[in-house]
């Protein structure tokens, strides 16, 4: 009887086989740099670190958004807005 490798050494495998590291794509976020950010700063904060790698990032540029509760001005309700954060030559680079 055989078994199926499991997906974590089946990258781990791949990742190992081109020489880059077991933290090819390791994640950059920090819990607490994110958790002393309001939301848009949090925002700005994600974008950034997405720009900042060139392999996940679209060349040009490109928009990074996120669902932010804020109050309606008419109705003085709170209600989830999409904020943008445009980016033109590329996220890693712009700020709001």
């Amino acid at each position: 009887m055989t078994t199926t490798p499991s997906r974590t050494a089946v990258r781990g495998a791949a990742t190992n086989a081109r020489g880059a590291s077991d933290d090819y794509l390791r994640s950059r976020w920090d819990d607490a740099v994110a958790a002393a950010l309001d939301p848009v700063a949090r925002l700005v904060y994600r974008s950034n670190l997405l720009g900042a790698d060139a392999r996940i990032t679209n060349t040009g540029g490109g928009n990074t958004s996120s669902k932010i509760a804020a109050t309606d001005a008419l109705t003085g309700k709170t209600v989830p807005v999409l904020w943008v954060k445009g980016s033109g030559p590329g996220p890693g680079i712009e700020s709001p």
